[in-house]
């Protein structure tokens, strides 16, 4: 059989890239691969880097544990890369779009927007890059999917693979492994978990007399962090053991300037002190960029997402 690689570029008005808008832009590829499919596809391996706020969460469990069901696949694999490997390939794609967007701007044509942009891209002959649109329609599908409790994860920020084999249930482990592909081996114990069930505080492991220790998550430099650190960017910061929200301020090196905010208790709810509260904090400490609060009142608070993964982290 003739081995083909196909790159595609997906093109949004959404801002949030988050595992919603990832599993959105997933959805039209794999439905194109198994329509133009010679062989039945029912097996997803996809290999990402692992950040908190995109791939390496609970809700990302959660869809990954029921949304393979509804298309008719019967196994899929994540596997996360380590911090700064494994992304050549997307970003070359990314690399090779911009270029053509920029080209296309020096010869002084506007590209105002990005349904301009795919306009223009679709129009371009490109060869083994394939353009689709996705409207914010899409990823509302995978909004609405989520239950207002999602299950939390033991030791996800280590875990490097995660399985799905059977709707409502995963295996995750530290490393990912394919020694006995197509079935699962048993290399880097791997833990079986309901993912319908909000109230699972345990999780089962794949051998009943080796007993793993399922290690709490806390905040760790093994975070996969947005490395794209600028003034006025919002960021969840750790600072002994405790974590606060903030805006950039300045930067010197691997050292960041930020401007905590203070936490109503533990409500979502976040307002500015009346004194700057600006403190230099190593880069290590950021565990995650989020989005800008929204105002509420005299007050403001994280969206949705955020204050999900405030609570993760």
């Amino acid at each position: 059989m003739q081995r083909r690689v196909l790159a595609t570029s997906l093109v949004d008005l959404h801002k949030d890239h988050n595992e919603r808008a990832a599993w959105a832009h997933i959805k039209p590829v794999m439905q194109e691969m198994m329509q133009n499919s010679v062989q039945k596809i029912d097996t997803l391996h996809v290999l990402s880097d692992g950040p908190v706020t995109q791939y390496r969460n609970r809700a990302n469990c959660f869809l990954l544990s029921s949304v393979p069901y509804t298309w008719g696949l019967k196994q899929i694999t994540w596997n996360y890369s380590e911090r700064a490997h494994g992304k050549g390939a997307p970003d070359g794609v990314g690399g090779a779009v911009k270029r053509m967007a920029d080209n296309h701007v020096h010869g002084g044509k506007d590209l105002q927007n990005p349904k301009d942009l795919y306009e223009f891209l679709i129009n371009r002959e490109v060869e083994n890059i394939r353009f689709k649109w996705i409207d914010e329609s899409d990823i509302n599908v995978f909004n609405e999917m989520l239950p207002p409790s999602v299950p939390k994860v033991p030791g996800l920020l280590k875990t490097h693979q995660i399985l799905y084999f059977c709707p409502g249930e995963i295996y995750y482990r530290d490393l990912s492994c394919f020694c006995q592909y197509p079935e699962m081996c048993e290399c880097f114990k791997p833990t079986k978990m309901r993912m319908d069930d909000s109230s699972n505080a345990n999780s089962d492991h794949l051998q009943p007399d080796s007993i793993q220790e399922t290690y709490a998550e806390s905040p760790s430099t093994d975070v996969e962090k947005n490395e794209e650190y600028t003034v006025g960017k919002f960021v969840i910061v750790s600072y002994d053991n405790k974590l606060f929200v903030g805006q950039i301020t300045k930067l010197l090196l691997d050292n960041i300037e930020i401007n905590c905010m203070v936490q109503h208790g533990k409500r979502n709810v976040f307002k500015w002190p009346n004194k700057p509260d600006c403190i230099f904090y190593h880069r290590e400490q950021i565990a995650s960029v989020i989005s800008e609060p929204e105002p509420n009142q005299r007050a403001a608070q994280l969206t949705k997402y955020d204050w999900l993964l405030f609570n993760e982290i």
